[in-house]
Parts: structure tokens; C-alpha cells; sequence
């Protein structure tokens, strides 16, 4: 375990009580189309998402939100499994490329034929998903570093509501969920606003 989550789960343990939220919590939160999004020039900090995970934050971020459509995994994929248009017309390949050509690589991919053969492992994924009626947490696919963690799920934020907000990793999964009509999915716990502390408390009282 890295030490920047060593440190930020004992802090919130020593701030806020044994309950806390804690680094890649498993939460499990309602999704549809009309779940917004945290564009990353609207994160409280400048790092990358997963990174956030367990943090608890005041201020304004939570009324930073765009549609869910702005985030362009999401798009892509939503115009593929929802309205059936081939990956290489969705605009996915030309996306990714010129992200590559920028950094050399992205989510491990370096060449056109990686991106194509991780797009048909994600339609293989989807069609599995769309048999079980469900996507399955971290522990059911063997990736749980302990219980009731989700070390790679979708982020997943509560504004000062406790109502969730897409933080921008997980893209393809959660328009898996999106697009098959799975309206509750296991997530991986991101920001929480400082205003909903109490009632995350409350919550697990519950």
C-alpha cells in the first residue's frame, strides 16, 4: 500500500472517527445518464483521479459538474453499445492516438491494433456483463487488495448531498452500466464533501 494512502486513511481516522471514509472504499451508487461528471480543471486538486479517493474536501468543487457526455470514454462508448455505431466511427481511435502521439502511451496502449483488440476485450466484458445483469466488485473478480475495498473500481464522489458524481476513471464500465440499465453498481469511493460528513456517519449507523 502506497504511503500517500497509509497517511490519508489515518488522518481521516484520527479527524473524523473510526468510520471515516477510507482510500478505494466499496461504495455502491445509482447511475443513469443523468449522473454528472468532474472534469478534470474542476478537481480541487491537480492530480490524477484515483488519487482522490478518500479525500474530504469543502468548497465548491460539487457545483463544478458537467453532463456525463463530456467525458469523451463515456461518449464514445455510449454511442456504441447504446446506439450500435462501429468503435472505428465513434471517434475513440482518433481520440486515443493523438494521446499517444502526445505521451507515447495510454492506459497501456502504445499502437492502433492495441487499441483495437482492448475495444473488442471491453465488448466481450459487456456482453458478460449483460448476461449477469450486473457488474461485478472488486472481490468477485479477484482484484480486492482486502475486504470491502474496490482498488480500480469507478470513481465515484458524493457532493454535499451524498449524492454521487462520476469522477472521470472507470469510463467504460460505468456506460456498460449506463447502456445495459444497471441502475446500482459497486464503486470505488472518491472526494467526499466536508458538509456530508455527518450524514455519512448517519449512513453507516444505519
Amino acid at each position: 500500500m502506497r504511503l500517500y494512502v497509509i497517511l490519508r486513511n489515518l488522518r481521516n481516522k484520527l479527524i473524523y472517527g473510526i468510520n471515516a471514509p477510507r482510500h478505494s472504499q466499496r461504495i455502491y451508487a445509482k447511475v443513469s445518464e443523468q449522473i454528472p461528471f468532474l472534469p478534470p480543471e474542476a478537481q480541487p486538486y491537480a492530480v490524477r483521479p484515483h488519487r482522490l479517493s478518500g479525500l474530504i474536501v469543502g468548497g465548491d468543487w460539487d457545483n463544478k459538474t458537467a453532463s456525463i457526455y463530456t467525458c469523451p470514454k463515456v461518449k464514445f462508448s455510449l454511442m456504441h453499445w447504446q446506439q450500435g455505431i462501429p468503435w472505428a466511427e465513434t471517434g475513440c481511435f482518433e481520440y486515443l492516438l493523438e494521446i499517444i502521439r502526445q505521451r507515447g502511451r495510454v492506459d497501456g496502449l502504445r499502437t492502433l491494433d492495441d487499441i483495437k483488440a482492448r475495444y473488442y476485450r471491453l465488448d466481450q466484458v459487456y456482453k458478460q456483463v449483460k448476461n449477469e445483469g450486473k457488474l461485478r466488485n472488486a472481490s468477485e473478480l479477484g482484484r480486492a487488495r482486502k475486504k470491502n475495498l474496490e482498488n480500480s473500481g469507478i470513481l465515484i464522489h458524493l457532493d454535499r448531498q451524498g449524492n454521487p458524481i462520476f469522477g472521470g476513471s472507470g469510463c467504460h464500465r460505468i456506460a456498460m452500466a449506463i447502456s445495459l440499465g444497471i441502475q446500482i453498481i459497486p464503486a470505488k469511493l472518491g472526494l467526499v464533501h466536508a458538509d456530508y460528513l455527518s450524514e455519512w456517519h448517519n449512513v453507516l449507523r444505519r
